[in-house]
């Protein structure tokens, strides 16, 4: 991802009604000294019709697994992660024997021991030589093998699909206005006062839409208890670290690393104003500032990483505090809508008019190991 091509990621809704839309793209692109906007500019915007969200979420076998404890160069058994040896290992592999590669060595798997991290091995397949291997050295599955015109058909090996689930939560503000209000001369270049204070309202829907897409919590909801959404911070949990101290490229490589190894490809990194100007201070030589692109009023500032197919965008974000980020691949999360922002008169009050300004959100993030959360840095 190219930074003029981040431009290309700023979403704009599909086909709903179009006043309403119209409302709520105005509200996305507000820009104000109290809130912030980056989500909703980048993520795209994805029509629902339930408030309960479920995505179906499933995994290739896996192709690689790592011991779990050293090994001699004679022993027949390897240890891996636990749970791996049944996700790499076929049922039937003691006909249809597996290549493993651990280092420079080749080991033909003949069969599962021990439940599901033991694999019997023979040593030194096709002639590569036996040696000893470290705890975490990565194991590969290399092949299945399979004798040409031999008699029986493969067992069949499939995963189970899981589902994550998301609530639609309900964002509001509610404006009122008196007759007298709206009469009375105004000043500061105001000249209507409903016309105001829905401006203000439309900047405290944006932040509490926000504020809940990074750091909401989900709930289901009641007659009486509002639904919630899981929004990023409680969403990430394969790669949510602990730190401490200043932040370091040692810390934002490694969550590059791990983003990728997830099938991930890093492409945005979201941290505080303060965070920002320290990674830049860090990869000053190995940054690229694009001037003509901006996401939420700021030029966009990127750091290179062979990992990224172009460039990771450094965003800063006003409600993210210092001391914390989220990086990830900001093509595989979104905004699911049911109604998208609107405005609509509810009622008068003596002399008062009531008007709400409401719509109802979600994230999307069906993967959420391509992203990372990193905290407690200085």
């Amino acid at each position: 991802m190219s930074l003029t091509a981040i431009n290309q990621l700023m979403q704009t809704y599909h086909e709903v009604n179009t006043n309403k839309v119209w409302w709520a793209e105005q509200i996305h692109m507000l820009e104000s000294e109290v809130s912030d906007n980056k989500l909703q500019l980048l993520l795209p915007k994805e029509p629902v019709d339930s408030v309960t969200l479920q995505l179906p979420y499933d995994e290739f076998p896996l192709l690689k697994s790592a011991l779990t404890t050293s090994c001699n160069a004679s022993i027949g058994t390897i240890q891996i992660t636990t749970g791996d040896a049944t996700k790499m290992v076929p049922s039937d592999v003691a006909t249809y024997n597996i290549v493993l590669k651990i280092g420079q060595e080749l080991l033909l798997g003949t069969s599962l021991s021990g439940g599901t991290s033991t694999i019997t091995v023979t040593r030194g397949h096709n002639s590569t030589t036996a040696a000893i291997h470290a705890n975490a050295a990565q194991v590969d599955v290399i092949s299945v093998l399979v004798v040409e015109g031999a008699a029986g058909i493969r067992a069949a090996k499939a995963t189970t699909r899981t589902y994550i689930t998301n609530y639609v939560q309900t964002i509001d503000e509610v404006v009122q206005v008196t007759g007298v209000q709206e009469a009375v001369a105004k000043y500061g270049g105001i000249t209507s006062e409903i016309n105001y204070q829905l401006q203000k309202s439309f900047v405290m829907a944006q932040a509490r839409l926000e504020k809940a897409l990074l750091y909401g919590v989900s709930y289901v909801g009641t007659a009486s208890v509002a639904r919630e959404m899981n929004g990023l911070w409680s969403s990430i949990s394969t790669n949510k670290t602990s730190d401490s101290g200043a932040i370091d490229a040692v810390a934002i490589e490694a969550d590059i690393l791990k983003i990728f190894n997830n099938g991930g490809t890093p492409n945005i990194l979201l941290c505080s104003g303060k965070m920002a100007q320290d990674i830049s201070k860090i990869y000053e030589n190995r940054i690229v500032t694009d001037i003509e692109t901006r996401i939420g009023g700021h030029a966009v500032t990127a750091i290179v990483n062979p990992l990224a197919q172009s460039m990771i965008a450094i965003v800063p974000h006003k409600m993210i505090p210092n001391g914390e980020y989220f990086m990830g691949d900001i093509t595989k999360v979104g905004m699911a809508y049911l109604r998208p922002f609107f405005v609509e008169q509810r009622s008068y009050d003596a002399d008062a008019k009531k008007i709400v300004v409401l719509g109802d959100y979600s994230l999307l993030l069906g993967i959420e190991a391509v992203w990372a959360y990193r905290y407690g840095l200085s």
